[in-house]
């Protein structure tokens, strides 16, 4: 399957989507022994937020001190900046569904300000934030975790877009159509309660192909015929088994309110089912050249509603221990408005995370009041001035941190695709 093939959610493609079907044997996905055993490690979510999100108007707030103030960062006043009860150093801007998101996880999230991308490109900076590198040589860290980890099971890197290369450490599984997943689990089903063949003619169907296995295995075959087709007819079983697995833990999508939230729901029913272990999800709509508040509020409100609905999925299935959620961004917006009261690109960023591993109520690293990032002292990350002080963090450095949390350092793909800056111990 090449890089930019897309797999389109018919029952067919869903089945190439596994990695296990005849198509995708075809094209050359390598068989594997052990593909039936489930995987039990941790999920990684990464989620991104496309377009490049305003850390000023989420987790790196910077008001004016007066209503007429000059050429303002944002319109609400310092005054209004949201602070977390001390000793925490949490704030947030006094925007969108902020205050609900930060006083509900606050205590669970790390922050992560002032990150310099060195981009305002749209391409390159989903890149760095998905991969943590600008160039185009590695493959997303999602992938990345399911290629060192998982690269046997069925669907072991889910994604819904933004950058998503594989490098060929991994096969993708790319879910276009969310809502269609449930009645795909279900190879029968053609809508509305209807089944294509009823039960006792599958029964006779599923006995006709037993048996004509059983007569062929009973013939005499060829060594590499006999092996050749017991690849297959497990590779079979294995699509079915993960199939009904996956249908098994799959909730009612329709309870949920955001797209991100079903995103989550189905990369968390894959995992529990033993198919998955990372995905990576996407909500868009932070490209605001144009009626930045509203639009950035409209934005922000559903991602932080959808990682709310993530969340609680993850705490219904008794997983907090078991997850990681990193979200990030193509990178910010400008520290003033346009004459379309928008915001342009801006190369200073923020990252957040919370779960498995994270301690929270933390903020490393800052911004100057104009939103320039600032270097931040390696033992302590907090800003110091000047750089010869201190070091000024990169998505890159984050990437770094984030593989040693998640098991990745020293591991042959780890040192086939580096990350060639210091190790900070960011999440240490």
């Amino acid at each position: 399957m090449s890089e930019g093939q897309t797999v389109q959610t018919s029952r067919r493609g869903f089945l190439q989507a596994l990695g296990l079907g005849v198509a995708g044997l075809a094209v050359g996905w390598p068989f594997r022994a052990d593909a039936q055993a489930a995987w039990n490690g941790r999920l990684l979510l990464y989620v991104h937020a496309s377009g490049g999100w305003d850390p000023t108007s989420f987790c790196d707030p910077k008001g004016r001190e007066t209503a007429d103030s000059p050429e303002p960062v944002n319109h609400y006043l310092t005054s209004e900046i949201r602070t977390a009860n001390a000793p925490s150093p949490l704030t947030w801007a006094p925007m969108a569904a902020n205050e609900a998101f930060f006083q509900t996880y606050g205590d669970r999230l790390l922050v992560i300000n002032g990150l310099d991308t060195s981009t305002n490109g749209h391409e390159s900076g989903t890149r760095y934030a998905c991969s943590g590198t600008l160039a185009d040589t590695h493959p997303a860290l999602a992938a990345l975790y399911a290629g060192v980890f998982a690269a046997d099971k069925s669907m072991p890197f889910l994604t819904n877009g933004a950058f998503d290369s594989t490098r060929g450490v991994v096969a993708r599984t790319r879910v276009s159509n969310m809502s269609a997943l449930d009645r795909l689990a279900d190879t029968q089903d053609v809508g509305n309660s209807t089944h294509i063949l009823p039960p006792d003619t599958m029964a006779r169907i599923a006995q006709a192909n037993a048996d004509r296995e059983t007569a062929r295995l009973a013939a005499p075959l060829l060594p590499r015929e006999r092996l050749e087709h017991g690849k297959f007819t497990s590779a079979a079983r294995t699509t079915e088994n993960g199939i009904s697995r996956l249908k098994a833990q799959l909730p009612d999508l329709n309870t949920f309110a955001t797209a991100l939230g079903k995103q989550g729901a189905i990369a968390l029913a894959a995992w529990r089912a033993g198919l998955s272990a990372s995905a990576q999800l996407t909500i868009g709509g932070f490209d605001t050249h144009s009626n930045h508040d509203n639009n950035q509020s409209t934005a922000l409100t559903a991602l932080t509603q959808g990682l709310g609905e993530v969340m609680r999925e993850i705490a219904r299935l008794n997983a907090e221990g078991d997850v990681v959620v990193v979200v990030g961004s193509d990178f910010g917006r400008t520290p003033v408005y346009n004459d379309g009261n928008g915001k342009d690109h801006w190369p200073v960023t923020s990252m957040v995370a919370l779960g498995a591993g994270i301690r929270g109520n933390r903020v490393i690293g800052g911004s100057t009041p104009d939103f320039r990032a600032r270097a931040v002292d390696p033992a302590h990350f907090q800003p110091v001035d000047g750089s010869a002080n201190g070091v000024v963090l990169t998505p890159a450095h984050v990437h770094r941190a984030l593989r040693t949390l998640l098991g990745l350092t020293g591991t042959t793909l780890d040192q086939q695709f580096p990350i060639n800056v210091e190790e900070l111990g960011l999440f240490a």
